[in-house]
């Protein structure tokens, strides 16, 4: 088991990784658990060093309970914060089980989100990678220093 780093690097116990969960209802993230297992996912064959699948919204089944922009806000707004690589590349994910296969995997996706838009060319694409072989570092968010109060 891996540790968590916070945002300005410091290293934390594995212990503390158990507290970092994703934010996600639990009858959301059936939905989302559901519509994720139910895609079209691709392997990412130009990128062997780093093995995972992707879907893109042309493939998106039209049986699924929720769009592809659902899952992507789902992700953005209940992922958990995590560090990949060198450690600078911040994304949210979260982590869903497939009982077909057995396999836990993780999702995420390229794009930047803010509330009301997208706002990167990469957001039509959701990747997913097994958990096991997952390099990602969960990162603690620092809390901001405390006001110095002055005497007068």
């Amino acid at each position: 088991m891996c540790g968590m780093i916070t945002a300005d690097g410091l290293a934390l116990s594995p212990a503390t990784t158990r507290a970092v969960t994703s934010t996600l209802p639990g009858y959301a993230a059936e939905l989302v658990q559901q519509t994720l297992n139910m895609q079209r996912w691709t392997f990412a064959k130009t990128m062997p060093k780093w093995p995972h699948f992707y879907t893109v919204s042309r493939w998106w089944s039209p049986e699924s309970p929720l769009g592809h922009r659902d899952i992507m806000r789902a992700i953005a707004e209940h992922g958990v914060p995590m560090a990949w690589g060198n450690r600078k590349v911040k994304r949210h994910y979260l982590d869903f089980p497939d009982p077909a296969t057995g396999i836990t995997w993780r999702y995420w996706h390229m794009g930047s989100f803010t509330r009301d838009a997208w706002t990167d060319s990469a957001l039509d694409v959701i990747n997913r990678q097994d958990v096991r072989i997952s390099t990602c570092v969960p990162v603690i968010e620092s809390p901001p220093p405390p006001q110095q109060q002055t005497l007068f």
